[in-house]
C-alpha cells in the first residue's frame, strides 16, 4: 500500500478501498473518509469553511456501527483548513458491515455554530 506522509500522519492511497461522506451547512462543508472499509480503517476528516470566518475549534464526532461495541472518535479542536486530517492514524481498527455516521459542528466567528450530519451504510 502506498501512503503519503503529511505531518507525520500516513494517509493511504492507491489500492485502498475508500468511502467518503459529506454534509453542507451555512457555507461550510464537512467531509469524512474511511481509508479502508474493512481492515486497518483510518477515519479522516476535512472541513472547508468557504467564505466564513472562523477558527479551528470545530467538533467532529464519528460513530462506526460496523464494530461491536460501536467505535466512536471525537475531535473537539478540528481544523477548518480544507486539508485531510486523520482522526485515528495511530490506532486503525477492523470493522464488519454496518452504518457509519459523522456529526460536524463548525466554528463560526461571532455567530451560532452551524451543524450537519453525514453518513450511510459501508
Amino acid at each position: 500500500m502506498l501512503a503519503i506522509i503529511l505531518s507525520g500522519v500516513a494517509i493511504p492511497q492507491a489500492n485502498a478501498v475508500v468511502k467518503d461522506f459529506s454534509c453542507v451547512k451555512d457555507g461550510f462543508t464537512g467531509y469524512i473518509r474511511l481509508s479502508d472499509t474493512r481492515t486497518n480503517v483510518v477515519v479522516s476528516y476535512k472541513i472547508n469553511k468557504g467564505t466564513n470566518s472562523g477558527g479551528n475549534l470545530a467538533n467532529v464526532l464519528t460513530f462506526d456501527n460496523g464494530t461491536a461495541p460501536r467505535t466512536e472518535l471525537v475531535n473537539n479542536a478540528a481544523r477548518q483548513d480544507n486539508v485531510w486530517h486523520a482522526m485515528n492514524a495511530n490506532s486503525p481498527y477492523r470493522r464488519g458491515s454496518g452504518g457509519f455516521d459523522a456529526s460536524f459542528t463548525f466554528d463560526k466567528s461571532g455567530a451560532r455554530d452551524p451543524s450537519c450530519t453525514a453518513g450511510g451504510v459501508v
